[in-house]
Order: structure tokens, then C-alpha cells, then sequence
């Protein structure tokens, strides 16, 4: 049986994924299906780094909207994240750490959370993995809908959009770079 070092699936960098997304910001959007990839990479074998971009595959709508008002829907979904392996092993790593987020429309506001990304790594490099992010949704604005005729005549007015509950559910599928070969088999001792 082929045995791999103790850190084979930190060693496994950089890597690169292919991502699917499911967000939900209060006060924000809800999208169950955005498809993306990720790049990230392990430093000293214990810090994790990643940066990751998602395209929603429907239509997003700004769950604040007035009929007939809202902000543009985002185009794209970018991310943050670093975190540190507090479990490594030859085909598994658990690395919690903080996730920043975004939308390509400063209206919806960012995410800052905290990321946990569980990464099951093959003897060929071939990675498999899910990432839970939960944390506030904060900032941005939302368009105010006319009150009266009158009102519809003037300057589009907005509002501060409340904090909220943020997650971010994603799983992935990819490679990772320079995965170490097999350990040389030991030799048993003479009888």
C-alpha cells in the first residue's frame, strides 16, 4: 500500500478549482446557483489563501425592492479568504479561517465571516472539497420608491441597507500543483 507524507494535502499548491456557490444576504439577494473558480495556495504548510470569482447562472433580485424599483443585478460574485490547517493529514485538511465578499454592484455591500473549507486531496492531486462561510452582511444601499407623483419627478433617493445574516456555501472540484509522490516503502528489519 503507498504511503504519502503527513502534510501530502497542504503540499498539494497551489491549487485550482472549479466552484459552485450558493449565497444568501439578508437584507440583500438570495442565489441558489453561481459557478465560478478559485485559486489558492498553502504557505509554510499550515496558512491557506484563496481568492475566488462566481457568475450567477439566474436572474439576482434585491430582496429590498419596491415594485418596480432595486438596485442592478450583481454580475459577479467575488471572495476573500485565509485561514490556517488545524488538521492536515496525507488526503485532508481543515483550515477555519475569515472570508471577505463582495458583488460587482456596491449597493448589495460586502460579507465578512468566518470560512470553514474542508479539502479532501486524491494520490493524484485531484481535490474535492465544501466551504461554509457565515457571517454579517453589511453595508450599501437600496433605491427608495416614489411616495407620491410628485416625488417620481425628483432625484432616485436610497437608504442604508440593515446588517444581516450572510452565508456562503460553496463546493468545488480541482487540482492542486506539486503533490508529493509516494514515500519510498520502508525496509524491514532483518530476522
Amino acid at each position: 500500500m503507498l504511503h504519502f507524507p503527513d502534510d501530502a494535502a497542504v503540499a498539494s499548491t497551489p491549487f485550482f478549482d472549479a466552484i459552485v456557490v450558493a449565497a444568501d444576504w439578508q437584507h440583500r439577494f438570495s442565489e441558489a446557483v453561481n459557478l465560478g473558480a478559485e485559486a489558492g495556495v498553502y504557505v509554510a504548510g499550515r496558512g491557506r489563501l484563496t481568492a475566488k470569482i462566481a457568475f450567477p447562472i439566474e436572474s439576482v433580485g434585491d430582496q429590498q425592492a419596491d415594485l418596480g424599483s432595486g438596485s442592478r443585478p450583481p454580475s459577479f460574485f467575488y471572495a476573500f479568504s485565509a485561514g490556517f490547517a488545524v488538521v492536515r493529514t496525507p488526503t485532508f485538511a481543515l483550515s477555519p479561517g475569515l472570508m471577505f465578499a463582495r458583488t460587482d454592484v456596491g449597493d448589495y455591500g460586502s460579507m465578512l465571516g468566518l470560512s470553514f473549507p474542508l479539502d479532501w486531496v486524491t494520490k493524484s492531486g485531484l481535490r474535492l472539497g465544501l466551504e461554509a462561510g457565515v457571517g454579517n452582511a453589511f453595508g450599501g444601499r437600496s433605491p427608495v420608491n416614489c411616495a407620491t407623483a410628485a416625488d417620481c419627478n425628483q432625484r432616485l433617493r436610497y437608504q442604508d441597507r440593515q446588517s444581516g445574516v450572510a452565508l456562503w456555501l460553496q463546493f468545488q472540484i480541482g487540482f492542486g500543483f506539486n503533490h508529493p509522490g509516494p514515500l519510498p516503502p520502508s525496509a524491514d528489519p532483518p530476522s
